[in-house]
């Protein structure tokens, strides 16, 4: 069973019975509060979202409502302008066989059945018959419609009222419980384990802050090795052409002169006078 949108399981579960209190006999009167508090949390979250829907319905009838309005107007004002300057009988006689049409087409009919209303249509000109099935048939069509669209905009007006009710006890008892909880002592077990979520959350937000710093600071490492990188090749390409080591079919040629070299310093060593001090005396 639903009460405007919202179940009477719901609602009751706030306050247990005492089959309920004897089973959770192990549950402290803060504990139960805690739990009739989010109990009435969650009813008044359904209430709102049932207003929200309700409201939104609403509106949408209302436009449809105001639509169909400005049509009936504009309809009513072509039947009087025709009908202007004529006989009030022959106008309440084109409007009783455009009503019976009317109604006939909404029950699924085409035809004019009743005995009564074909007689009324068999005496009109073709004229009048025109003006009967262009304008009048077409206004009642749109002031049924209207009528109907009034009757489902105030059933909707009278749901959007009760589930503001709905909504608004649902705030007076959550803010009764509140006021409930600020007035017992908090137990030493729910404050330890809201202080150890608390250290948690802290722990937790202190881990993804240093994950970021070390993201960030390798991806420093990552743009000043690629810098380096990069200078490092300017400056290469920027330097002369470093000289060529001679190749392996130029070292034997080299080896020879080498040795030619030693062999002629040798020889002028070997041709050199020794120094003979007696020519000084």
């Amino acid at each position: 069973m639903a009460f405007f949108g919202v179940s009477t399981n719901l609602i009751n579960c706030g306050t247990p019975s005492p089959s309920q209190n004897a089973e959770s006999s192990e549950m402290s009167p803060y504990q139960a509060v805690l739990v009739s508090r989010e109990v009435r949390l969650r009813g008044l979250a359904a209430a709102q979202k049932n207003y929200a829907r309700l409201q939104l319905e609403y509106s949408s009838a209302y436009a449809a409502y105001q639509q169909l309005q400005a049509d009936v107007a504009a309809k009513a004002k072509a039947v009087d302008s025709y009908f202007e300057g004529q006989e009030a009988a022959a106008k309440e006689v084109c409007e009783k066989a455009a009503a019976a049409k009317a109604l006939q087409l909404k029950e699924g009919g085409n035809d004019y059945t009743h005995p009564k209303y074909a007689a009324l249509v068999a005496g009109l000109s073709s004229d009048r018959r025109k003006a009967v099935d262009e304008l009048l048939v077409p206004y009642f069509i749109f002031l049924n419609e209207l009528t109907s669209a009034e009757d489902a905009l105030w059933a909707k007006h009278g749901a959007l009222q009760a589930a503001q009710e709905v909504y608004n006890l649902w705030g007076v008892e959550l803010q009764a419980a509140d006021w409930q909880l600020q007035s017992m002592p908090a137990e030493p077990q729910l404050s330890s384990e809201r202080s150890l979520a608390e250290i948690r959350y802290l722990a937790q937000r202190v881990a993804e802050i240093r994950k970021k710093k070390i993201l960030k600071r390798k991806k420093e490492k990552t743009v000043v090795r690629h810098l380096v990188d990069e200078t490092q090749t300017q400056d290469s390409s920027s330097q002369p052409p470093a000289p060529q080591r001679p190749s392996k079919a130029s070292a034997p040629c080299l080896a020879s002169f080498a040795i030619c070299n030693t062999k002629e310093t040798k020889k002028k060593k070997e041709k050199k006078p020794d120094f003979d001090a007696s020519s000084w005396l």
